[in-house]
């Protein structure tokens, strides 16, 4: 399967600009029209050659805690909207983040999401961040998430998680051997660049699983600045690719057998203790 990362630097809090220039880069980097995304065919979307695309935690403004002036559910629909119509043009599975403020009284709370869409534009899932950001104040903007949620696609599964979720390895734990690999979608800072990458690597070799991380690059409006360090690694914990700190969109192929290989020879997860 082909993966592809777009490292973007995020203009802060537009949306109309990002998504021009997320638009403007997989039109560049996969082609222009439908079912030819990264070379593939016409009638590619379903099937096992339809690339994955990534794209950072809140894609379309940053890192903002403002979530009330642009996580209305109609705001919030049209990014899904957005993303979705990216994932058909391109004939490919699509990962992205966004926010939203539901309007039902059961869910006032905004809630910082990662949705994945498949090649025909429907959404596979819908994920929400489960451990907020305290040291940010994101504990008091947005809502704390319960569940877990993956997706299948080119014959492969795939769990999504968010930034500071990769600090918490029971989260990933809950769906150890029951998915192929994990995707943290993130605004991670530089100045902990070297826990992020530290991290991801064990998230991959304690799983046995392929880890991609996608984070941005540049400066957000707090001052904040983000290195980007997109990153693939394999179920042993090597590194297959990786995008230091400029804005290119990184790709590279995964192997689907690899997961498999790597648990039929080192049978780590079957050693685990019940409820563990």
């Amino acid at each position: 399967m082909r993966v592809h990362i777009l490292q973007m630097d995020t203009v802060w809090e537009d949306k109309a600009e990002n998504r021009r220039r997320i638009a403007a880069a997989l039109d560049a980097s996969l082609g222009r029209e439908p079912g030819h995304a990264a070379g593939y065919p016409p009638g590619s979307a379903g099937n096992s050659a339809a690339p994955l695309v990534l794209l950072p935690e809140m894609s379309l403004t940053g890192f903002t805690m403002d979530a009330d002036a642009h996580g209305d559910m109609a705001a919030a629909d049209a990014d899904r909207e957005f993303f979705a119509a990216l994932a058909a043009r391109h004939s490919a599975a699509l990962v992205a983040g966004y926010a939203d403020v539901p309007d039902t009284i059961e869910l006032q709370a905004a809630r910082n999401l990662a949705g994945a869409w498949g090649p025909d534009g429907s959404r596979l899932a819908e994920y929400q961040k489960n451990y907020p950001f305290s040291l940010s104040g994101e504990d008091m903007a947005y809502a704390a998430g319960c569940e877990t949620a993956s997706f299948e696609t080119g014959g492969m599964s795939f769990a999504l998680a968010i930034c500071y979720d990769l600090r918490f390895p029971e989260l990933f734990r809950r769906q150890a051997g029951q998915v192929d690999g994990y995707i943290v979608i993130a605004n991670w800072p530089a100045k902990r660049a070297e826990h992020w990458r530290t991290l991801l690597r064990a998230r991959a070799i304690e799983n046995q699983a392929w880890v991609i991380g996608v984070n941005r690059i540049g400066v957000d409006g707090y001052g904040v600045e983000y290195s980007g360090d997109s990153v693939i690694i394999d179920p042993f914990g090597g590194i297959l690719a990786e995008a230091g700190s400029g804005e290119p969109v990184l790709s590279a192929d995964i192997d689907p057998d690899r997961v498999a290989e790597v648990r039929e020879r080192y049978p780590f997860l079957a050693d685990r203790k019940s409820g563990n």
